[in-house]
């Protein structure tokens, strides 16, 4: 909690009632402990106290509790599998037509849970069981239904959606999610800073980063207030991703560094080699490139073990990028060329575009006219393959029109790259060479 100070973003939020104005008090309390080794003390003499008082008089309450929890788990755990020998096709009418079954909130998170776990790979299935999650939620009565798990499922469907770049639609159910917030007047912490996490990547996407960062900051605040370690950690991850796209390394770097050693990235191995990703780039972005490859060098290996190809494609990406800052053409030219191949394969191609354009921009700071004029050919289908094919047509084709009359500049490839970058999730944007991109 020492790096947890107030912003402006809480500030409003509790203005508004999004949050409750006692989030206050406890930040108030913890920077008192921090500070003040009587405060400290004191504090701590009365957590020992309340815990005697606990073990004297609450055991059998307690007993009875943990037995509720764990029956309803297991229940839970039961209509969880239950739905999952059913065909996909047939899980809502299940959920919809059955009385009794089918009505927990563990269940809600077992869904929530499992859709998460394809977040990266199957997009549909993410929306699949957030969409489960949200028709189990909305069937939820007593104390269940004021856990805010319904705008919680609308917030993982908006995610989802988000994945799938349907952004019209995200927006409507995180603002549908946001809305009945308000009108149920929920006020859980941990609920509230996982919708800002979701709607935070929204702002990632469309490149609203100010937005983003006020939500992670909140978000960082909030789970920082429940004891969620590893939620915090997430957070900090994605803000030192937001400010490497915002052309902030120097923050960027601060951040992952920081974020790199703590406990909950230490001792998991997918949150720490994430970090260092992000490490990486922001030390090959502040042109520190020894250190960059020493991180690349020590990670690589690790990083294959985690059965996520995408990921390892980064790092040539990065490699790439070090090779040709350090004029070493050929390595950078296999590096790229691996990489685009990785993208095209993995039908990612807008990342494939920019590793094109990024071999481009390499081939022009080296003197390489020939393969940039190679690489025109070659980008076309890729162009073609993307959503916004008029516009990114459009855009390709002044590209080839400068290569051809030898006019090509690394301006030029930089504009093109970054319009790239917004018109992924806005494909009405246009190419407007030397103004970046514009609606």
């Amino acid at each position: 909690m020492r790096d947890i100070h107030l912003n402006r973003e809480l500030l409003r939020a509790i203005a508004k009632g999004e949050v409750e104005p006692r989030l206050l008090v406890s930040i108030g309390l913890e920077h008192l402990r921090c500070l003040c080794p009587t405060c400290a003390m004191e504090w701590d003499e009365w957590e020992k106290e309340k815990r005697a008082l606990a073990t004297d008089r609450l055991p059998g309450f307690l007993a009875a509790q943990l037995k509720a929890i764990e029956s309803a788990e297991a229940d839970a755990v039961k209509d969880f599998q239950q739905l999952l020998d059913l065909e996909p096709t047939r899980r809502v009418g299940r959920i919809v037509r059955s009385r009794h079954r089918y009505r927990s909130a563990a269940l809600v998170r077992l869904l929530i849970a499992e859709g998460r776990k394809t977040v990266h790979s199957d997009h549909e299935k993410t929306f699949h069981f957030a969409d489960l999650a949200f028709h189990v939620a909305d069937r939820l009565t007593g104390s269940e239904m004021a856990q805010g798990l319904v705008p919680l499922t609308l917030a993982e469907k908006a995610n989802a959606l988000r994945l799938t770049v349907k952004i019209r639609e995200a927006r409507e159910f995180f603002d549908r999610s946001r809305a009945l917030i308000e009108i149920a007047n929920l006020r859980d912490p941990s609920v509230i800073a996982r919708i800002d996490q979701l709607e935070a990547s929204l702002y990632f996407d469309l490149r609203c980063f100010s937005e983003a960062q006020g939500l992670l900051d909140r978000a960082k605040i909030l789970y920082g207030l429940v004891g969620a370690a590893s939620d915090v950690a997430r957070i900090e991850i994605m803000r030192s991703l937001v400010f490497l796209e915002a052309g902030q390394p120097l923050q960027a770097l601060q951040v992952a560094r920081e974020i790199s050693q703590s406990a909950p990235v230490v001792s998991d191995q997918k949150l720490f080699l994430w970090a260092r990703i992000n490490l990486a780039r922001a030390l090959f972005e502040t042109r520190d490139l020894r250190a960059a490859k020493r991180v690349l060098d020590q990670d690589e290996p690790r990083h294959a073990q985690l059965g996520e190809p995408l990921a390892q494609v980064r790092y040539r990406w990065i490699r790439g990028r070090i090779a040709a800052a350090e004029r070493d053409f050929a390595e950078a030219r296999e590096h790229f060329l691996w990489v685009r191949n990785e993208f095209i394969e993995a039908e990612a191609m807008y990342d494939a575009a920019q590793v094109s354009l990024d071999l481009a921009l390499a081939s022009l700071q080296l003197g390489r006219p020939e393969v940039v004029r190679e690489l025109t050919d070659e980008m076309m289908p890729i162009f073609k393959s993307l959503d916004i094919h008029r516009e990114a047509l459009a855009a390709l084709r002044l590209f080839q029109e400068a290569v051809h009359q030898e006019i090509l500049t690394e301006a030029l490839v930089r504009d093109l790259r970054a319009y790239l970058q917004e018109a992924r999730y806005q494909p009405e944007v246009r190419f407007h060479p030397g103004a970046g991109a514009n609606n």
